[in-house]
Formats: structure tokens, sequence, C-alpha cells
């Protein structure tokens, strides 16, 4: 939080060019007229035409996006040089994209991936990169924060309602609030191909989830899981093996 709140409270600065630098990521003028008319003629356009208009815009405001693409309504974006989108990926309505980040790039999306209504996908000055052929059920948040990177790999289903990532902080002193006692990162969260992520999961930062594990709805991971390992409660317990059973209760 205190990584955007410093650009937002730079008094140093002009209201507009905290703007610029919070939105757009440049201080550059040409970037800022061109994000705010295509952002204003195309972002909430319905039905086929806002679709055509969409992807025509936001290639000429992302760093990269690839054939195919579709682009739902009312998506937010931040730091839109530094997304990047391949092929065949569908974002559906209201989803947010912000790639604040320190890095070359904020947030890459693989080819072919699904991402449902109301996503959030945060490169809080951290990193995000999605593999190919994901799902991502609705309302979920992915939030990479300082220092972070969280890599998703391929064929990965996750749930609606699931948050992965986020940001630790210190906490050993009582005399000043934990807001400022700094950051404790501890490496992002890392998802293995294959994996299944139940509704309501949480994965805190510093996890790493197996290859074709399977989570199950409601779990808060707190410890690394084996690859076709299936777990689930709070905090995760291993339930099973793959090896050993088909299918769980999702």
């Amino acid at each position: 939080m205190s990584y955007i709140k410093n650009q937002i409270m730079d008094v140093e600065k002009s209201q507009l060019r905290r703007y610029k630098d919070l939105v757009i990521g440049k201080n550059s003028n040409l970037l800022f007229l061109k994000f705010e008319i295509l952002m204003l003629l195309t972002n909430s356009l319905s039905g086929s035409l806002g679709l055509f208009l969409r992807k025509f815009a936001y290639r000429h405001l992302l760093a990269s996006v690839g054939k195919g693409v579709a682009f739902g309504r009312n998506i937010s974006i931040r730091h839109p040089k530094k997304i990047l989108i391949h092929d065949f990926v569908v974002l559906d309505d209201l989803c947010v994209l912000d790639a604040n980040s320190d890095e070359d790039f904020g947030i890459e999306i693989g080819p072919k991936n699904m991402i449902a209504r109301n996503v959030q996908i945060c490169a809080k000055g951290g990193r995000i990169k999605l593999g190919a052929n994901i799902g991502i059920g609705s309302n979920c948040v992915i939030h990479s924060g300082q220092m972070n990177e969280i890599q998703i790999g391929d064929n990965v289903l996750i749930a609606p309602y699931v948050y992965i990532g986020g940001t630790r902080y210190h906490f050993d002193r009582l005399d000043i609030p934990i807001s400022e006692q700094g950051r404790a990162p501890q490496g992002g969260v890392t998802i293995g191909d294959g994996a299944w992520i139940g509704a309501g999961t949480t994965i805190v930062d510093g996890i790493r989830i197996g290859s074709h594990a399977i989570v199950g709805a409601g779990a808060v991971i707190t410890e690394d899981v084996a690859d076709y390992s299936i777990v689930g409660g709070v905090p995760a317990k291993i339930i099973s093996s793959r090896q050993h059973s088909d299918s769980i209760q999702n």
C-alpha cells in the first residue's frame, strides 16, 4: 500500500504529474492524451462494436497485444506500456490490469487464457506472469508486491474468489504501526502446470503449489504443496495424493 501511497501523496509533484505516474507510468503528454481519448471513447461501449474498437485501441496503448484478443467493458488499466498479452486471450468486463511495477514488465498474460469478470491482476511493484490456457474465475485477486513475482504455469484452473499473493509486513515493534515497519517479501507465489485451485482459496506470499496439485475450496495455504497432492482446510493439510484418488469435492 505504501508503494502506491507515496506516488499519490508526493506533494512535490503537480496533481497531473501524480496522475501520470500512477496511471500512465510515464511523464508523456502524448501517451497521456492517447490513453485518455481511447479509454473515453471505447472502454464502456457494448456489443461487437465495442469489442472491435477496444482491440484496436488497446493495441496502441499496451506494450503488446496478440491476435484474437477480446477485451470486455470497463476494464481498468494502469501502466499500459508494462502489459503484454499474447494470442487468443479473453478478458471479461470490469477486470483490472495494474502493472505499476519497478520491473521491465509488470504483467504478462500467456495465450488462450480465459479471465472472468471482475478479476484483479495487480503488480504493485512486482511482476506477474501467467502461462498458457489458464482459466481464472470471477472475482479473483492476483497481487504481487514489491520485489515479488507471481508465476502461474500452463493449464491451471482457478475457481472464483481466489486470492493469490499479497504482501507481508514486519510486525516486531510495538511502538509504531505495522504499516510503517516495512515489507517482508517472501519471493512471491508459484503455481505449477495443471494445478486446480478451488473457490475461495487464499495462497499467501512465499508459497509454491506443485504441478497437478488440487487445492480444496476455502483452503488457506501457508506451506508449500507438493506435486500431485490434494490439500484442504484452514490452514491447509494434505488430504490425499492423486496417485490414490481421482477426484475431490470442490
